[in-house]
């Protein structure tokens, strides 16, 4: 629903493999789709953690979102793309 939700427009799927004895860390409330495979006779484990408090991981995320994310929502600087939008510039 493009109306409801128009950033969605720009939303990209984005293929990451995850290899054996790493983890991958998500944002909070990031959606995702994950397939799991193992070998023959393997294992594969996957969990879902929402860290609270002020443990290291949620100084980590805090950081992460305060610094590194991309607000999309925000307007392109006067004669630059927009960051989210690579068809968008403004005068």
């Amino acid at each position: 629903d493009y109306e409801r939700f128009p950033l969605f427009q720009d939303a990209h799927v984005m293929t990451v493999d995850v290899p054996q004895g790493s983890a991958l860390i998500l944002p909070a409330y990031w959606y995702h789709q994950v397939d799991s495979f193992a070998e023959d006779g393997g294992l594969c484990v996957a969990v879902n953690y929402w860290f609270q408090g002020h443990s290291l991981a949620t100084r980590l995320y805090r950081t992460l979102r305060e610094n590194v994310f991309i607000n999309c929502t925000l307007p392109a600087q006067p004669g630059q793309p927009h960051i989210c939008r690579n068809s968008e510039m403004t005068t």
